[in-house]
């Protein structure tokens, strides 16, 4: 039990203490003594004492003093010199070393009058265990730091210890956290982290009671169990922190890395949530629906703090849309729903939430009337979305054939509510069923559904919808709308005037002169030439293309093709010549008549002319009045000049 001691440069000594007994152990009465030096190493600091630390550490009370504070030099000096001339002492300090003299740990203390004190003022007494005691781990030691107003008492650091430190003292739970996982990791800690046992039970963490009260007090029949894990009390802690600080979105963003499968976890912190004013909201969207599941009463205390709150109805209604069906009681939230728009109105939030009720509890006119009600484009996503094209077009197609009297005639104009809301993706979604071959609206239906609504509201935007399906139809399969081809060429000309010159070439159930009727009503002029051709009016057709469209060029193609069309229909060629003849000089009348006012006509079918067998451009020169001008006249004389030669020389050629 000497103390041991070394100057700044000094030497320390290890001693271990053995026994050597008597020869005759029957006559032993006393035993020898005697000490091996088995670790010497040197020091820059005063050894107050020195213990051991398990096998292979030491703990030694070091006094670090630059000022003359050691005794040796108290001992040279006056004690009044010394006083007057020695520098305040510094803390004294508790290492943990290696037998080599290792630094492992080193923590200064703060002891009372420490400034005055000297190396020869301090002791450290060890209560060390046995090297065969069954309990000779680190939680028995204890150091015993003595000076001469104050008894420290030292003991090797425990799990328990740093956590409570990190959590009370810093605050930093992630840390202690991590701290548990690394315990459990090591073994120092059991698997399930229990705080039983070695953990000092349930004082671990001094603010525990506390919390369990105010959780009981509020949560009611939601009681913290007593047997939780260390790293589950400072989950709840980490959490509670984020809302003491008015920051719940923090704390339910981490609920789901803490809380993981607990169902009674996640059902008390609902609670807690809902406790807290504002703070719900923000643990909604993390709530599990599977894995774990909740009770039924879990889910419906979040959907019912959501309706009480106006402002977050929204919430509500995006929570019933997420949430599955079977998570709570369909039948009491929509009496829920219904209590609160007796009492806050009918706004349009609630009743979609009612109807995405409705729809859960398998009423689903009431739901689809609803969204028809709201008149939202969203009724469609709410349509595709359950599978309802079916029985809309179903409800619309009888609706629209019933007496106005009839009960279901609140459901005549389903699919024109629909259509209107958004034209072009209704008719989207109507041919993409009607390619269905299960569960799919036949094309009949819908288009009978389509034109009733069309007779019963004859409306742009029920006529838009009716004309986008059978145009998508016809572009997906030509044939597969074949026999309402009649109704398009007017819906063409109206919402798609473009594309109709290539439905008319195209398609094959239209009739001609409806057709020709709606292209002149609406003055579709190469649409007209089309029709007057199919139907064989080539003069009329030569009145457009240069009264109407003012092309000579064209003129000269379409009589030209014309022509060639007509060979068949002649027996005798010198009919076919005269009729080809009288066409020609109709082509070139008709141009001369609008030169006055377009005199690049002219020109342009003299070009035209000058690539037609068996047409003289000439006779556009001599039919025009003389005095008109003809731009790029003489180049153009050359050109028909040159060509007629070559054709004249190429004719004897062959004659040759």
């Amino acid at each position: 039990g000497d103390k041991e001691k070394g100057g700044a440069a000094g030497t320390n000594r290890r001693p271990i203490a053995t026994e050597e007994p008597d020869e005759e152990p029957a006559a032993r009465t006393t035993v020898a003594r005697f000490v091996e030096v088995v670790a010497m190493f040197q020091t820059d600091y005063f050894v107050c004492g020195i213990a051991p630390f398990g096998p292979d550490r030491l703990v030694a009370f070091a006094f670090v003093d630059g000022g003359g504070g050691g005794e040796a030099n108290g001992e040279a000096n006056g004690e009044a010199d010394e006083e007057l001339e020695r520098a305040p002492s510094s803390r004294p300090e508790v290492r943990v070393l290696t037998w080599k003299n290792e630094d492992l740990a080193c923590d200064a203390l703060t002891v009372k009058g420490y400034e005055s004190f000297r190396a020869g003022d301090y002791r450290l007494a060890a209560c060390v265990p046995d090297d065969d005691d069954a309990a000779g781990d680190d939680a028995t030691f204890a150091f015993y730091l003595v000076s001469p107003r104050d008894v420290l008492v030292g003991k090797p650091r425990t799990v328990a210890d740093r956590l409570r430190w990190l959590v009370e003292t810093r605050g930093d739970y992630e840390a202690a956290l991590e701290a548990c996982d690394a315990a459990v990791a090591s073994g120092s800690m059991a698997p399930d982290g229990s705080m039983g046992g070695s953990m000092d039970g349930p004082d671990v963490f001094s603010w525990i009671p506390k919390l369990d009260d105010e959780f009981d007090e509020r949560t009611r029949d939601d009681r913290v169990p007593p047997d939780r894990r260390v790293r589950d009390v400072i989950a709840d802690a980490y959490i509670q922190s984020h809302l003491d600080a008015n920051d719940p979105a923090r704390g339910a963003s981490l609920c789901p890395r803490l809380l993981g499968t607990d169902a009674r976890a996640w059902e008390r912190w609902i609670a807690r949530f809902a406790a807290t004013p504002r703070a719900l909201p923000h643990l909604a969207p993390y709530v599990p629906t599977e894995h774990p599941r909740l009770a039924d009463s879990a889910y419906e205390r979040v959907l019912n703090a959501f309706l009480h709150d106006r402002r977050d109805h929204a919430r509500f209604l995006a929570t019933v849309k997420a949430w599955a069906r079977d998570t709570y009681s369909v039948p009491s939230m929509v009496s829920a729903v219904r209590r609160k728009m007796e009492v806050v109105g009918d706004t349009p939030t609630l009743r979609e939430a009612l109807a995405e009720l409705y729809l859960a509890d398998g009423q689903r006119d009431r739901a689809l009337r609803l969204h028809l009600e709201l008149g939202r484009p969203s009724v469609l996503d709410f349509v595709q979305r359950h599978g309802l094209l079916p029985m809309c077009a179903a409800v619309g197609a009888e609706g629209g054939t019933r007496d106005d009297d009839a009960p279901t005639n609140t459901h005549a104009n389903t699919l024109a509510r629909l259509a209107r809301l958004d034209p072009r993706r209704f008719a989207t979604m109507l041919v993409d069923a009607s390619f269905l071959k299960a569960g799919g609206v036949p094309a009949e239906v819908t288009v009978r559904a389509l034109t009733e609504a069309v007779r019963a509201a004859d409306v742009r935007g029920t006529r838009e919808c009716l004309h986008m399906y059978l145009r998508e139809l016809f572009e997906r399969d030509p044939d597969a709308g074949e026999r309402w081809h009649r109704a398009q060429p007017a819906l063409y000309a109206e919402f798609h005037p473009e594309e109709l010159l290539n439905f008319l070439e195209t398609a094959n159930g239209y009739d001609l002169a409806d057709a020709l009727a709606v292209c002149e009503r609406r003055r579709l002029l190469r649409e007209q030439v089309y029709l007057l051709s199919r139907v064989g009016d080539a003069p009329r057709a030569l009145d457009v293309i240069v009264g109407g469209l003012r092309d000579a060029k064209h003129a000269a193609r379409f009589a030209r093709d014309h022509l060639r069309r007509s060979e068949g229909d002649f027996d005798d060629p010198r009919e076919l010549a005269s009729y080809a003849d009288e066409l020609w000089n109709g082509v070139i009348s008709r141009v001369v008549k609008v030169a006055g006012s377009s005199p690049a006509l002219v020109g342009d079918l003299m070009d035209a002319l000058g690539d037609v067998d068996g047409v003289d451009p000439r006779r556009v020169l001599a039919a025009i009045p003389v005095g008109t001008e003809v731009e790029g006249a003489r180049g153009r004389l050359r050109r028909i000049l040159t060509r007629s030669r070559r054709a004249e020389r190429e004719a004897e050629a062959k004659r040759a």
